[in-house]
């Protein structure tokens, strides 16, 4: 607060809100202190965060108004006793469930989220749950004829073209009984891998030389066939083999990149709707791979 005295004695009072002039107020609030109007020749009141005057009266024959010292800047300071906190309160997430919170608050959840921790935890067992073993037939086969050096050579031709020799006798199973002398009477086909007449024929032999070969002889008419099949229908030489592509190489080479091989209404399907182990009028690699699997051989067949 201060005081400035006026040549007539009068005090000049300032309006805190600038609305106009007061008389008979004694000095004036320095952070609101704006003057309206001065005398001639009477000290002239300034906002000290100014530091000049709002303006001067003068008449001919009088002294300007002397300049006014500077007063100290200053400004109000303002400590409130309670600052609000901008930083909103979150509630704990369960991140089991980012749908609920580890609050009392209810959180609706979606439907689509609604798998309990136990079905969760059912589920991962399943998934790292080990694969149930392929049961394995044993035949009873002639040991001389389909003995270990059978079994020896049947495990280098699937290496050869790189496959899993137990799907090669599983092929083999599937379609002959692992019988070198098996024909059939519709078509001709015969052998190890049920060779057609034609396909013989490209292989340099007939079917009834064919069945005439020792099991071992015949194998390399297998291997023969499977190599050339394989390159001729858009496999890489090192490809891997698995059992379902393998066996499309006997049965239908020509769609063997193709998952449905054949369906209802073609003489293919016709004549082997037993690989259509869904009966939905399909036959796919898939299924052909399913009963390479279920036609997998024990090696205790060609050991002596």
């Amino acid at each position: 607060m201060f005081q400035v005295t006026v040549r007539q004695s009068m005090n000049i009072g300032c309006n805190p809100f600038l609305a106009g002039f007061a008389a008979g107020f004694t000095g004036c609030r320095p952070c609101f202190a704006a003057p309206i109007f001065a005398y001639p020749a009477m000290p002239v009141m300034v906002n000290p965060y100014m530091m000049m005057p709002l303006f001067s009266y003068q008449t001919p024959g009088y002294v300007p108004a002397p300049t006014m010292p500077q007063f100290p800047s200053f400004a109000p300071t303002f400590s409130p006793s309670f600052v609000p906190s901008l930083t909103p309160s979150l509630p704990q997430v369960n991140y089991n469930n980012p749908f609920a919170t580890l609050n009392n608050n209810t959180v609706s959840t979606p439907a689509q989220n609604t798998q309990t921790q136990e079905e969760e935890t059912e589920n991962e067992t399943e998934n790292t749950r080990p694969a149930k073993p392929v049961k394995e037939m044993t035949l009873s086969k002639n040991n001389n004829e389909y003995g270990p050096e059978f079994l020896a050579k049947v495990k280098e031709i699937a290496k050869k073209i790189n496959c899993d020799y137990k799907d090669l006798l599983g092929v083999m199973n599937s379609e002959s009984g692992i019988n070198a002398k098996a024909q059939n009477k519709n078509g001709g086909a015969s052998g190890l891998i049920q060779f057609m007449p034609k396909t013989a024929e490209a292989l340099g032999t007939t079917t009834n030389a064919l069945r005439d070969m020792s099991p071992i002889d015949q194998l390399d008419y297998v291997e023969k066939f499977m190599v050339k099949n394989k390159k001729m229908f858009g496999f890489g030489e090192n490809e891997r083999l698995s059992g379902g592509q393998l066996y499309a190489l006997v049965f239908l080479p020509a769609r063997a990149k193709r998952e449905v091989l054949t369906q209802s209404g073609e003489n293919y399907y016709s004549a082997n709707k037993g690989l259509d182990a869904n009966h939905d009028g399909k036959i796919t690699k898939t299924e052909l791979d399913e009963r390479v699997k279920s036609k997998y051989v024990s090696d205790k067949s060609f050991l002596a």
